[in-house]
């Protein structure tokens, strides 16, 4: 534990002397100004599913108190056309991501007439748009898949580790489980020769709570499907967690990971490390020496739109009239409190030494935590402050046992991520 503690106060040291020496404020300008270069717009096709996961934020679409549960062509158009135009006209590139508070699938024809307007846009004004889609995986037939694939969209698919463990918490509109429908739409998505080999890498999006954190349990199941990017992250419901446990997991998953390396089998790293899992997100940094004063740009360069042309900082915060941000027939600019939060002029992240490695708590599990968006949530904190410590554990240790396959796994991470390193 002290080279640990030894560590972390190494890392601190040189975010200390980054301050002193005024270059840190020139990176938090580059920060924002390249996170700001994307503009990102969140919203589900349609208000409604076709499955009753336990832990759902959007309550199967429940969430949204509109009249209209799914988008209008009109009202598509002018939500596309704010985005676009109003919104965010300097951006250099866009994302829409097809997220849940309902199935997204079930809104295939908004998809696609989304897909449509953005391609158009993209040639126009020769702007890149990429698109994600997050779905149950419940209605991925070969028709669907083919379409996604031609028009190169990502997806991640939910599924929360071993039939077991998904099938508890994860039930359709009859109260059975849907472990076996997904994975064997799954493996069918997999074995499609036709389909693009991109299409392909789908992410695996795992929920954990208190009952499911067997985190190496989840990751060897997404590789038993032939799953190569994990998205883990604990669940956001406003329940306590069992922080204890979480320990011992990630310990273990820390372990896992340690051992694989020194197996020289780094599959496992390259499925986790990356910007959305909690862990993997972590260990990225550390590796490639990244700085993050924000939890995510929700409300900033990130927005959700709702059928009835309601704006929210993002779709957890839909249905919660206090956090409406704006509408798309306003022209007055939607940029409010969100818009300032950072972990610099946060009270509490300002004071806290691992402030530039975790970035802050999601504003939504603040709010269901604390009352407060901008209030982290303290057994969130303690959660994080023990992933740092161990994955500067695992860091040194993967240096020590041997520094050249490390060099090798970094260089992999900058590739996968286009990112060159900030520091040498």
């Amino acid at each position: 534990m002290t080279k640990v503690i030894e560590l972390l106060n190494e890392e601190q040291q040189i975010i200390n002397n980054l301050y002193e020496s005024g270059i840190l404020e020139d990176i938090k300008i580059e920060i924002e100004e390249e996170k700001l270069k994307t503009a990102y717009l969140s919203f589900a096709p349609i208000y409604g599913c076709n499955f009753r996961c336990e832990y759902c934020f959007g309550k199967y679409g429940e969430n949204y108190r509109g009249e209209e549960k799914k988008f209008s062509d009109e009202r598509l158009e002018q939500s596309l056309n704010y985005f676009f135009y109003q919104a965010y006209p300097n951006a250099n590139q866009y994302r829409i991501d097809f997220v849940s508070g309902g199935e997204p699938l079930l809104g295939i024809e908004t998809i696609k007439k989304t897909i449509d307007y953005s391609k158009k846009f993209s040639k126009e004004n020769n702007k890149k748009v990429n698109i994600w889609i997050c779905t149950n995986g419940s209605l991925l037939n070969e028709e669907i898949c083919m379409y996604l694939s031609d028009n190169n969209v990502a997806i991640g698919v939910s599924i929360d580790g071993s039939q077991e463990k998904h099938d508890n918490k994860r039930k359709d509109i009859f109260g059975k489980g849907t472990y076996e429908r997904i994975t064997n739409n799954i493996q069918k998505l997999l074995k499609n020769n036709n389909l693009e080999k991109k299409f392909k890498d789908i992410w695996g999006l795992a929920t954990a709570s208190n009952e499911n954190c067997d985190f190496v349990e989840i990751i060897k199941e997404y590789k038993k499907i032939g799953i190569k990017n994990a998205q883990i992250r604990l669940v956001r419901d406003g329940s306590s967690y069992d922080v204890t446990k979480i320990r011992r997991e990630y310990e273990k998953l820390a372990q896992f990971l340690l051992a694989k390396f020194r197996e020289e089998d780094l599959d496992f790293f390259y499925m986790i490390i990356n910007e959305n899992d909690q862990f993997g997100k972590i260990l990225k940094r550390l590796i490639l020496n990244q700085l993050h004063i924000r939890r995510c740009y929700a409300g900033c360069n990130k927005i959700t739109i709702c059928p009835d042309g309601s704006i929210y900082p993002c779709d957890s915060f839909v249905g919660k009239e206090n956090y409406k941000i704006g509408d798309i027939k306003s022209k007055e600019n939607f940029q409010g409190k969100f818009y300032d939060i950072d972990v610099l002029n946060n009270e509490i992240c300002s004071h806290c030494d691992i402030k530039y490695i975790c970035g802050g708590d999601c504003y939504y599990n603040s709010l269901l935590k604390t009352g407060k968006e901008t209030q982290p949530d303290a057994e969130f904190c303690e959660i994080q402050h023990i992933i740092i410590k161990l994955n500067i554990k695992l860091k040194y240790d993967m240096q020590q046992y041997d520094e050249e396959l490390y060099r090798k796994l970094e260089k992999g991470l900058i590739l996968k991520d286009g990112y060159s390193k900030r520091f040498g």
